[in-house]
């Protein structure tokens, strides 16, 4: 499936620890555990399937 040009944002996660900001991130080991996995953004739906 083509993916139209988008843009990036760029985070720096800083040092582990207290405080807001990013809690964690979730790699293929945790998003393989679902069948698939959809995020809903405020101007569109991105739908990853299942490997």
């Amino acid at each position: 499936m083509p993916i139209a040009p988008g843009e990036v944002t760029v985070v720096g996660l800083g040092p582990p620890g207290g405080g807001g900001g990013i809690q964690g991130l979730l790699g293929s080991d945790v998003l393989s555990d679902y069948g698939s996995v959809t995020v809903d953004y405020d101007a569109g739906v991105l739908e990853l399937p299942a490997p």
